[in-house]
This record gives structure tokens, sequence and C-alpha cells, in this order.
């Protein structure tokens, strides 16, 4: 305060020494007596001390790990201490904040609580408390800092001095009525299941504000979401269960996170075939084509109107149509009349001793016999690529699929393309690259029935309309001679396309579209000329996933879990050109893998039966009741011909086929007269037609005779 030098140090003293230099000249006035060969100086500055609001104690270079303010909470108290040598009054106080560690500072709002700034001082120190009305300030943040400042009524020698300020340590500010979600934890967690045990698990959260999304990753590249999750690990191994959960944005998003490490069965890893995350995130164009729009026929189903009788099923043994000796089998696709089964394998035929994932064709013979022929034939292991996603045409005659090898002589850089395999009687197979790009994605691909055309996604500018590289819905169709013209369906902004399902002569495409968070079931109409109507179906909010389409386009089902649990729905066409969305199933497991056959009579899908159960189910919209499969308790991916009376479907890592044959029965009664006179003879006629394509069995036939008769 006298500006004098203090202290200074010198390693040049006399003699090579070091020394120091202490002013001892002069000595602040509250420390005189104990130094009393000093002057005293003629008045010293008053100094401050801030104290970090909250209970976390005083940390200069670390924030407060609790949040203050919040929700009913907008008042903030902070504690200040003002010392003066001679206990000289203050003429003012002021109170600031800066949010940001002291970049910018504002002036902080008193609550009508708070007490009048301490005008009076003294050497041991006066305590004073100013309540901030963080609220009315709108204060958020992490390095939040709390500054006083005074101004001395009495100069101080030699001059007078404008200000002195004091700052707090830093802490943290959340004034804004939502709270992020804190304490995540997962509950009903063991550290050992056997494989294929049913787990269930719980989310819990201490305290959280708003619409809170609780999300699973349980490592085995599955995914969930729900307060209360079943699960079952299929492979031996030892896996993180990832717990996340949001909420409000508040201003900005800031997830809760729990973990759980669970063993599986013996705890050691099978052979287990990973396949990659197809979404990558790709830089770089691809190629372009110029926009060309398409014509077809319109093509109108006429459904008869007629009265039903309950329909009698009968069932025949399964047939396995995979009898390897090794290898992995999944996602079966069938002919209209079943006598081809396409699916991927790592199947040991056809020289594929890597065992690498290949598309594979199986020709079911009447005598049940089978004949199989590899569709792709890669080379390397799994880790060089893969062959996924086969679908057929009802003929079964061409088979679309995905994959990222170069199986054409056009892939060199490994992209993910949609492929088309031309299949002859013979099972000679001619292959096509349809999609033609470098760093992005072609995947997913639908065939329809009459084989003409292909719904798939991609990320890339294939026709010039998708330069920002969304994800959207593309249509190819398949000309004379095998020419390709490609159609963009979908043109977003802020949403994401998927899951495309197209019906027999091309004409619908359903697909999903997500976006906020929600997943949505639309479908396209592509008329003559290419024109294209969207139209959405569902828009509540939920998730409404994994669409299949009948033949004619009028019938879809799909998956959603607007009622908490994942169920069945059918969206079916209605005279005004709508539809109308019923609940097919309705008991509490989760349901997944819907599909419908051709002609839109049959449902199938997979159910969660408990402790590492997955049933296969049939339901009839004819006469609205289940089927009893008896198909055992792992299947998954069930597929239909074109009548639904033969279902495809894997079971235990095999390609099983089993018939459930379906009789459409209808009844029409007669009448001989029109009037009849009393002791007149009156003769009823009951006709029963089967309009197949199954023979009906145990059927009775009951018409009580009218009153009067």
């Amino acid at each position: 305060g006298d500006g004098d030098l203090d202290l200074a140090v010198s390693q040049r003293g006399v003699g090579g020494k070091s020394g120091y230099y202490e002013n001892t000249l002069a000595a602040p006035a509250h420390l005189s007596g104990s130094r009393p060969w000093a002057a005293t100086l003629p008045n010293n500055p008053p100094h401050l001390y801030v104290a970090r609001p909250g209970d976390t104690d005083d940390a200069y270079f670390y924030s407060s790990p609790e949040v203050l303010a919040g929700p009913g909470v907008p008042t903030t108290t902070v504690h200040y201490v003002l010392y003066d040598p001679e206990s000289d009054p203050v003429m003012a106080t002021f109170f600031d904040y800066s949010p940001d560690g002291g970049g910018t500072w504002y002036p902080a709002t008193p609550a009508s609580s708070s007490p009048a700034p301490i005008t009076q001082t003294s050497p041991s120190g006066e305590a004073g408390t100013f309540i901030w009305n963080v609220g009315a300030d709108d204060a958020v943040g992490d390095e939040v800092l709390f500054r006083v400042r005074v101004v001395p009524s009495a100069p101080i020698a030699p001059a007078q001095r404008g200000i002195v300020a004091g700052i707090s340590p830093p802490f943290r500010i959340k004034a804004l009525d939502c709270y992020w979600p804190v304490g995540a934890k997962i509950q009903g967690a063991p550290q050992h299941v056997a494989v294929d045990e049913e787990l269930t698990l719980q989310a819990y959260l201490e305290s959280a504000s708003g619409a809170i999304h609780y999300l699973w990753d349980f490592g085995d590249g599955e995914l969930g979401s729900g307060i209360e999750i079943t699960h079952l690990y299929h492979h031996n191994g030892v896996f993180t269960v990832t717990l996340t959960v949001e909420g409000n944005a508040c201003p900005v998003a800031r997830p809760a996170y729990a973990r759980a490490v669970i063993a599986v069965g013996t705890g050691i890893p099978d052979r287990i075939i990973y396949l990659p995350l197809l979404l990558r995130q790709y830089g770089g164009g691809g190629t372009t084509a110029s926009p060309v729009r398409m014509s077809r026929s319109q093509t109108t189903v006429l459904r008869p109107s007629r009265s039903r009788l309950p329909q009698a099923v009968e069932q025949a043994a399964a047939q396995q149509v995979t009898n390897f000796s090794q290898g992995v089998n999944s996602q079966p696709a069938i002919s209209g009349d079943g006598s081809r089964v396409v699916f991927w394998s790592t199947w040991p035929g056809d020289g594929n001793s890597d065992g690498s994932i290949e598309i594979v064709l199986a020709d079911i013979h009447p005598d049940r016999s089978v004949d199989y022929a590899a569709v792709t034939s890669s080379t390397g292991s799994i880790l060089g690529g893969f062959n996924l996603y086969p679908a057929i045409d009802e003929k079964g005659e061409r088979i679309t699929f995905f994959s990222d090898r170069n199986l054409t002589g056009e892939n060199e850089d490994h992209n993910f393309e949609v492929f088309l395999a031309d299949v002859d009687s013979r099972r000679n197979v001619t292959l096509t690259q349809v999609t033609k790009t470098s760093r992005g994605l072609n995947v997913l691909p639908d065939i329809s029935g009459d084989g003409r055309y292909l719904a798939f996604i991609s990320n890339q500018n294939l026709t010039g309309e998708n330069a920002n590289k969304k994800t959207e819905v593309f249509l190819a169709e398949i000309g004379a001679g095998g020419a390709i013209t490609l159609s963009q369906i979908t043109h977003s902004t802020d949403e994401e396309n998927d899951q495309p399902a197209i019906n027999y002569n091309g004409q619908y495409i359903a697909f999903v579209t997500t976006r906020d968070g929600a997943r949505d079931l639309r479908l396209a109409e592509v008329g003559s000329g290419g024109a294209v109507t969207l139209t959405t179906i569902t828009a509540d909010g939920s998730i409404n996933e994994r669409p299949a389409i009948s033949d004619d386009g009028t019938r879809i089902v799909f998956i959603s879990n607007r009622t908490g649990v994942r169920q069945v729905f059918l969206a079916e066409r209605n005279d005004q050109g709508g539809f109308d969305i019923s609940q097919i199933t309705t008991d509490g497991s989760d349901k997944n893998q819907p599909t419908i056959s051709a002609d839109g009579k049959r449902v199938a899908y997979i159910a969660a039966a408990g402790r590492g159960k997955r049933q296969l189910h049939l339901y009839d919209l004819v006469d609205k009741d289940e089927v009893n499969t008896r198909a055992g308790d792992r299947a998954a991916y069930p597929a239909f011909d074109a009548d639904g009376t033969t279902v495809a479907f894997i079971s235990g890592g095999n390609v099983l086929l089993r018939e459930y044959s379906l009789a459409d029965l209808a009844i029409g009664k007669t009448a001989d007269k029109t009037v009849v006179q009393p002791g007149d003879h009156l003769k009823y006629t009951l006709q029963v037609i089967n309009y197949g394509p199954s023979k009906a069995h145990g059927v009775t036939v009951t018409d009580p005779l009218p009153g009067g008769v």
C-alpha cells in the first residue's frame, strides 16, 4: 500500500553469496504493535473474502460437484467477510457474477429477502450475506464465479483507491425449471446367467424432470428401450450392459449413464459372427445419374365379400432345410410356391472353407430332398466382408441382397452396395451390381413379388437429388435386358428413412421415418409417370418399425411400443383412402419380426416367452385367431410363401420349413320357394365352399330354422 519495495532476492551478493532485502520501514497499522521499529502507514485498504456458495468446501482450481438453484429453488446465498485494519466504513457495495469463469461479468439480482450490504468494517472482519435471485438472471454455468466489490470511504495513502474486490471459488449454477437426469442405476442385474436365460432389468433414476427416455445397449449388438426390459444372451461370454438415460435439453442434453457386467454361460466367448455397423459416417461422393421416373400398370386386387366359417388347420412336421455339418444360417426368404428358400450362411459348401457369410439358395423338391446353390462366393473370412439381407421374388427367379464384397469386379473399394441375382431353374446364377458408389451405404433391399422392382436405403446421390447425402428410400426398376433405372422416393431434411418393404407390383413402399426420437410408419405410392404420394400412417411419438406389406398394398403389419410393450399392429386401408390401425397382439411379452402373407390373410411374428424362449406365432386375419405353431422355443425370422401355408424360419441356427394348411370356407343358403302356403313343403339348400388352398377338417354346420317354420 505504500508503493515501496517490500522484498528483493539477489544471487550476486558480497563475496558471491546470495542475499535478500526486506523493507522494514513501513507496516500496516493493525500490525504496528508487533513491529515497533516500523513506521505505521496512514491508511490501509480493506480486503474481502467471498465463500463458495453451497455445501462444498472452498477450492479455487476446481468447481463444486453440486448444482445450485433449479426448479422451485430460485435463490442462492452468498457469504462474504469485509476486513479493514482501521475499521473504516465503505461507501458502496456491488455484487456481480460470471457464468464462464471470469470471461464476462453481469450484475447479480438480489432477492427480495436479501439483507442490506454491510457498511461497517473491523480488523477481525464483518460478515455479510447476499441472497442472489439466480432465477431472475437465468444463470447457467459449470464455472460460475461470484464477485463482491466495495468502495472505501476514506482515502488510502497516498491517494484515493477506487474499488476493492473479492472473488469466490468456482461453483455450478443451473437456474432453469428442469433437472438433468441424476443417479442412474441398473437394478436386477445378476453376476451370471445361463445362455438363453431370460434376464429382466430395471432402470432407476434419483431425479430428473420432463420426458425421460431409457436406452439399453446389451453389449451383444442388441439395443432396447424402456424403464424395464427383458433380454436373452444367446452366446457364452462376458457382456457389459449400458443404460443411457436422456431427459430434456435443459438447455443442453446431459445424459446419465450406468453400467453392469454380466457373465453368460461359461463366460468364454463362442465363435460368434460379429456383423459390421452399417450406418457408418462416410465422406466423399458417389456416382450420380440423371433422375428418371417410371411408369407401371395400376393393379387392383378384388376381395370377395362373403360369410366366413372358422378355419380348420392341418399341420405337417417341420422340414429342416439346412443339414450342414457346421456354420450359422439366418434371415430366410421364401418363394411364392414355397419351393425355394434363400438365406445367408457360413456353410462349408461350394468351397466355403473359410466360413465367410454367403447367400445360399435351397431348392426344396416334392420328395423333401434339397439341392443347394451358392448365390455368392467370396474369398477370405468374414472379416473381409459380408453378404446379407436376402429377399426373393414370388417366382423364385430373382434375389436381392446387399454386400461389401467385390462380387462383379465393380466394387473394388468394398463399399456396401445392392446386388441382384438372376437364378434359372438349374440354379445358374447371374449377378448384377445395382448401385455403384464409393464411401457410402446402399442397404436393406426388398424385392417386389413380380421381381421388377427393388426398394432400398441409400445415403448416396444416386439420381442427383440427394446432394446432402441424407438416408433416403430409393427404387430400382429392372427393365428389358436387365437395364436398371433408379428413382429417389423420399426427399428429407431432418429425417432418416429406414426398413423399406415393397408390394407385389412395386406401387407401394412401406418404410420407417425417424425424427426427434420417434419412428413413424409411412407409405409411398408410386403412380404412373413416377409421381410419388407419401402418407403418414402413424404419428403418435412412439417407436413404430419393421413393416411388412401385402401384395395389394392394403395391409401392413408392424411393431409398435405405443402401449409400453412391443406389440404387433395392423394398418388396413379404408374406403376413404386412409388407414385404420388395430392391435393384433395384447399379452405382455415383447414381439418382433412380423411378416404378412402375400394375400394379406396371415401374420407371423416372434414373441418372447420367458427364460430364453422365442416362439413363432401365426395369427389368422380371416377368423381373428391364433394358430398353434408347435415350432419350438428358439424361433426367429419367419417368412411366408404366397398364401401363408408354408413358413420358413430359423430354429437353433438352422433353416426350417413347416406347413400350416389353410382352409377358406364360405357358406350360402337358398330356399326353393319365396311364398309358402300352409301345408307346402319348403326346401332349404346349404352350400359350403372351400376356397382353399388346403382341405378343411372337422367342419360342423349349424343352421337353426327361422321362427314360424
